[in-house]
């Protein structure tokens, strides 16, 4: 059944990766929800890598949220203390 899901968010998360690159920032911010909300043990190093690279070029108004979700993640799914 994990192998199953695994495989499953393995298939639906090039195209939410893909969408946090678009010019229009309400795409970007969708897909940075979506990933979130996608996002469990093994994809958490991927998608936190993702977020911290669109922070440093997102708008002020949504970096907070980012800030939010990457500390939530680290705390819920780190793979280790030093993570």
């Amino acid at each position: 059944m994990e192998r199953q899901r695994q495989q499953r968010a393995a298939t639906a998360l090039p195209a939410p990766f893909a969408a946090t690159q678009d010019p229009d920032t309400s795409i970007r911010r969708r897909s940075m929800d979506l990933l979130y909300a996608l996002c469990d043990a093994s994809c958490v190093e991927e998608l936190v890598k993702e977020m911290l690279a669109y922070l440093v070029a997102s708008d002020f108004s949504v970096r907070e949220e980012i800030v939010l979700k990457v500390a939530i993640l680290a705390e819920k799914f780190a793979p280790n203390v030093q993570w």
